[in-house]
């Protein structure tokens, strides 16, 4: 286990709910983070699941995903005032299960479920590696799905493609699974061994700097300007994370890493936590009054603690059960092979 890694999954996590919470501004980077280090991983998984990669990626990511995107639909019928942006609209539903991104009413894009638009991001990287895995070698599938996403996000920037869906989905945010990705390449290289520690701490520091000082010069970007601004910070930060541990420099202790496990859970829940939070205790979160920071704070542990407990007892038993169902209907493997 990647220990640093975890632990960054967790730290992303918790920045987005800081954002969330107003609490930090540039918190949002913690997105960018995340599609570096899903291209890093996934270019670490797909010659290892090879032709079975996309249905391994469809039930690690997409079982959680639907059971709260349901619930939150059933919230919309029943007791719409409990959500603020989100519609009951049966169309926007089934575009949600199945990762279509669509204008909501009130001119953002959707999906029904906050965070889940990442989702969309994700989803699109995995088919074009899925694709790449039936022309390459699938130690290249990656590479060739980078290869292709730079293709799109290129014509969609030059020329537009007059959809906005496609347009949508070939901004400039989607680049950073190649950031990622590169960072596995640059991982396999004997580049770590030769690299003092000391070096590979400057970059992480260097990538926190820069994230900080270009929102503090130009607020949260937007289009190239993010991949630059967050994008090959987030970039530098995951390398040397890497080279540390590479050097034997990695996290102690347990908890970053347990919550780097529950990231998942953390990041599509904590906005209804945020809001739950809010409305039980009367609160509006996000101000400077000594209320308001205590509720802020009181929101993270419980979103951390929801989140742990949505991994340990929905999400990973999901994962265990469909797992012993795949191998069931697969048969037991004959000695004679």
């Amino acid at each position: 286990m990647l220990r640093n890694i975890q632990a960054a999954r967790a730290i992303a996590a918790l920045c987005v709910v800081a954002y969330h919470l107003e609490l930090l501004r540039f918190g949002q980077c913690g997105v960018d983070v995340f599609f570096v280090i899903s291209g890093f991983i996934m270019s670490y998984v797909a010659p290892l699941e090879g032709r079975a990669f996309f249905i391994k990626r469809v039930i690690r990511i997409v079982p959680l995903y639907w059971i709260l995107t349901v619930g939150v639909y059933a919230i919309a019928l029943v007791k719409p005032q409990w959500l603020n942006t989100t519609t009951d609209g049966m169309a926007f539903l089934l575009k949600s299960l199945f990762f279509l991104p669509y204008i909501k009413d009130n001119g953002n894009w959707g999906p029904l479920l906050r965070n889940g638009w990442t989702l969309n991001f994700e989803m699109f990287f995995y088919v074009l590696i899925a694709v790449s895995l039936l022309c390459v070698r699938a130690r290249y599938a990656t590479l060739a799905g980078s290869a292709l996403l730079v293709g799109i996000c290129s014509f969609v920037a030059l020329h537009g493609t007059g959809n906005a869906i496609a347009d949508y989905m070939g901004q400039p945010l989607a680049l950073e699974f190649c950031l990622g990705v590169a960072c596995y390449w640059i991982s396999r290289s004997n580049i770590f061994a030769r690299v003092n520690p000391g070096v590979w701490a400057a970059l992480g520091i260097a990538g926190v700097a820069a994230i900080v000082l270009l929102y503090a010069m130009s607020g949260n970007p937007v289009g190239f300007v993010r991949l630059t601004h967050y994008g090959l910070p987030a970039f530098a930060i995951i390398l040397s994370l890497l080279g540390l541990e590479k050097t034997g420099f990695s996290v102690r202790g347990n908890l970053l890493v347990d919550l780097g496990a529950a990231s998942y859970s953390i990041y599509l829940l904590h906005p209804y936590v945020i809001g739950a939070v809010e409305k039980l205790l009367h609160i509006r979160t996000g101000s400077a009054t000594a209320v308001s920071m205590a509720a802020s704070a009181l929101s993270i542990v419980v979103v951390c603690v929801t989140g742990w407990w949505c991994y340990r007892y929905i999400e990973s038993p999901i994962q265990a059960a469909i797992k012993r169902a795949r191998f069931r209907a697969r048969g037991p493997v004959s000695s004679a092979m």
